[in-house]
């Protein structure tokens, strides 16, 4: 999956950065990918499936605001970041390492903003979307790719749709500073961004 230069994060996950720090701390300078073993591939497919048997709920059914990023459970459900953020969850506690697992955001065939999780494998980028039942390559994913995290600062997103790429050098503050990765993740929106990115208003579950 082509990427490019740094790009603001959804202003939902700068929020959730802001409540819960650990979210888009940490890092990497040198990210691996994971082996797709027969065994991770079916933990991939098992995730997705179980998480997508969730309640699909909007952020405002279940917290009265147009867009909180939080990990969803059984009862309640989410919308779809809630659900990408579960699955990044549980993923992790079978061991995926966090560099591997990447919130996405991308426009559907529709029109529609949306976010997914992306893993990343020795075989490439897989999608887990909670429209889509199959673990898919991301070449084959109905969408227009817009941004990701990025694999060695989860603060730090990048830009994925190609017309938009500048050649910049991709800029990471340091490893292990908390403040620093907060304050990355919590900048704000250039004039014209929410407008643009669908990412200001609710993001379709």
């Amino acid at each position: 999956m082509p990427t490019g230069q740094a790009v603001p994060p959804p202003q939902g996950f700068k929020m959730l950065c802001l409540r819960d720090p650990s979210e888009c701390s940490g890092g990497t300078n040198a990210p691996r990918r994971l082996t797709l073993t027969r065994q991770r591939s079916q933990e991939l497919e098992a995730v997705n499936a179980y998480v997508n048997g969730f309640p699909e709920t909007t952020d405002e059914a279940n917290y009265n605001q147009i867009e909180y990023w939080t990990a969803a459970d059984r009862v309640r459900g989410g919308d779809c970041e809630d659900l990408a953020l579960e699955k990044r969850k549980l993923l992790v506690e079978r061991g995926w390492p966090e560099e591997d697992l990447l919130l996405a955001t991308v426009t559907t065939a529709p029109g529609e903003s949306h976010v997914v999780l992306i893993a990343v494998t020795d075989q490439g980028e897989l999608v887990l979307d909670n429209k889509n039942w199959a673990v898919i390559p991301w070449g084959y994913a109905p969408f227009t790719w817009e941004k990701r995290q990025s694999r060695e600062r989860p603060a730090v997103w990048v830009e994925l749709n190609p017309n938009r790429f500048t050649g910049e050098a991709l800029k990471l503050p340091p490893l292990d500073q908390r403040g620093s990765a907060v304050a990355t993740a919590a900048k704000p929106l250039p004039p014209g961004e929410a407008a643009t990115s669908g990412l200001g208003t609710s993001i379709t579950p």
